[in-house]
């Protein structure tokens, strides 16, 4: 056994009420970081930004487009989810629809890996712009909630939580009582979110969409189609329009079974 003096208790405690106080300073800032609650208000909308001093030698003060990426939120009045369906002691659920517009820096390094971003159309600040649909399901009375979010990434545009945890029909509108299925993730106060990330999708059926400004560029581009039908003839929609609609200008092979030698 080691003993302590009472100094040695003195330090201890003036160390720990150090820590106590550094973590609630940090609480506390993180509190005023962003826009409140109180000015999220329905109908509003509300920017963030993110920033670098530098990047790869180049100083924002030269380009101010360099290394800043801004996101501005324009989001619908609440209403009741699920038909005002109560569950348990969370209560109600509130569904709030937004509209998220989203813009880059082109001349940051870490945006090179995005295709033909250098030939995308730029906003007066530079930055090339995208937008998406947001939504999000949460506690109508905040304190309910049990403080976790859960973000579902769509696919295809889809939502598929609620179908997975709540043992529910695949649905994205979620309007009736019974779109919550068992209620799994409401009852233990999840907030939920979800935005479109695929620009290649139709609207329609509730679907997330995100949209993006396409550049002017011309070059070879390849699709594959696989057909799960008989119908003939068969269609399908080409991921990039075609430059020259003349059926002459394009190559079309077919292969009769989908096997591993066809990819190599």
């Amino acid at each position: 056994m080691v003993s302590r003096n009472n100094n040695d208790l003195r330090t201890e405690r003036y160390r720990l009420r150090e820590t106590l106080s550094r973590l609630s300073r940090r609480r506390r800032r993180r509190r005023r970081r962003g826009p409140s609650a109180r000015r999220r208000r329905e109908g509003e909308s509300y920017e963030t930004s993110t920033g670098r001093n530098s990047i790869a030698g180049r100083d924002r003060r030269s380009d101010p487009s360099v290394g800043r990426e801004s996101c501005k939120v324009r989001n619908s009045p609440h209403r009741p989810a699920f038909e005002g369906r109560t569950f348990g002691t969370v209560g109600t659920y509130d569904r709030i629809i937004a509209r998220a517009t989203i813009a880059v820096s082109p001349s940051d390094p870490h945006n090179a890996v995005i295709v033909d971003i250098d030939g995308a159309p730029r906003n007066a600040q530079g930055q090339v712009e995208a937008t998406s649909d947001v939504e999000i399901l949460r506690p109508t009375v905040a304190g309910n909630g049990n403080r976790r979010l859960l973000y579902d990434v769509v696919n295809r545009g889809g939502k598929r939580a609620i179908a997975y945890f709540n043992d529910a029909a695949v649905a994205n509108n979620l309007v009736k009582a019974a779109d919550a299925g068992t209620g799994f993730l409401m009852d233990r106060g999840y907030t939920l979110v979800w935005s479109g990330w695929q620009g290649d999708l139709t609207a329609g059926d509730g679907r997330l969409l995100f949209s993006v400004l396409v550049p002017q560029v011309t070059g070879l581009s390849r699709e594959e189609f696989i057909f799960d039908h008989l119908q003939n003839p068969a269609t399908a929609t080409l991921s990039y329009p075609a430059a020259n609609p003349d059926p002459a200008q394009a190559k079309l092979t077919v292969r009769e079974t989908r096997t591993i030698r066809s990819y190599l």
